[in-house]
């Protein structure tokens, strides 16, 4: 008789304190899953964010480089005292060995050109006069970003050539972005992910 009211009142006792068990283990086990969830979450974020921002340093490289040969052109080019043939085979040289440029072009200081890569053509005669502008107050000028008729994306660049500290000439190159393009194409961002890079404005 004994026996049988010790195993009533363990029955009574496990089932009163089992339930809070199981809900206590059920509780944790769905906190352990949102904080594991939270935290994978976070983790890919931040591995994105990682990729994005080595991106953009690599862009932001390949746009410094470009600038710095440039500018190193248009020391050059200060330097020494070429007549216009001399200083059209240094452009063509200078564009074998950088071939992130598509053409580079020497203006006077009154919008003239001077020199060429390319063969004349009207459209590739005069610059951009605000960026032109820029590059004669003594600054590198960058254009926008515009779109070629193959639909390769490029840009201008200003550089001012010095003499005697005035801007005597002005060397404008076309700077091919397809590397950037490149760059753009080798993130993966997840199975369906993209990436894309605006201008201030918005576009893409």
């Amino acid at each position: 008789m004994v026996r049988h009211k010790k195993k009533k009142l363990l029955y009574q006792f496990l089932s009163f304190i089992l339930p809070f068990i199981i809900l206590s283990i059920v509780i944790t086990s769905v906190i352990l899953s949102l904080t594991s969830y939270n935290f994978f979450q976070q983790t890919i974020k931040q591995d994105y964010a990682n990729i994005l921002k080595s991106s953009a340093g690599e862009i932001r490289l390949f746009m410094d480089n470009a600038q710095r040969n440039l500018e190193s052109l248009a020391l050059l080019t200060a330097a020494t005292k070429l007549d216009s043939w001399q200083k059209e085979i240094a452009l063509t040289a200078f564009l074998h060995g950088n071939t992130q440029f598509v053409s580079i072009d020497l203006f006077s200081a009154d919008g003239k050109k001077i020199v060429s890569t390319i063969s004349e053509s009207p459209a590739s005669n005069s610059a951009d006069p605000e960026i032109f502008g820029k590059a004669l107050s003594g600054k590198v000028s960058v254009s926008g970003v515009k779109l070629a008729e193959n639909d390769i994306p490029h840009m201008h660049l200003a550089v001012p050539v010095f003499r005697l500290g005035n801007v005597k000439e002005v060397l404008w190159a076309q700077l091919n972005l397809k590397s950037i393009w490149d760059v753009l194409e080798g993130i993966t961002i997840g199975d369906t992910g993209q990436v894309y890079i605006m201008d201030l404005s918005g576009r893409y």
